[in-house]
């Protein structure tokens, strides 16, 4: 997953590829993360992101990231 984050990390900087902000977010999420639950978390809203059953919202009211199924109840 380091690797990965990495790479895109580097592309983004060479300018090869516009970043995803959701994905960008959760990958530093990850970075960041001070304990191993924590991360797992993050790691596992990623995987769900990246299959496009999870979505992503910045409130620009209070500044919370909000998480939502993509998939109708």
């Amino acid at each position: 997953m380091y690797n990965e984050i990495m790479q895109l990390h580097e592309e983004l900087v060479a300018g090869t590829v516009m970043p995803d902000m959701k994905r960008l977010y959760l990958c530093d999420q990850i970075l960041r993360a001070h304990d191993t639950e924590q991360q797992q978390v993050y790691v596992a809203l990623l995987d769900n992101y990246d299959r496009g059953l999870l979505d992503i919202k910045f409130d620009p009211i209070d500044g919370i990231v909000k998480y939502r199924s993509r998939e109708l109840n």
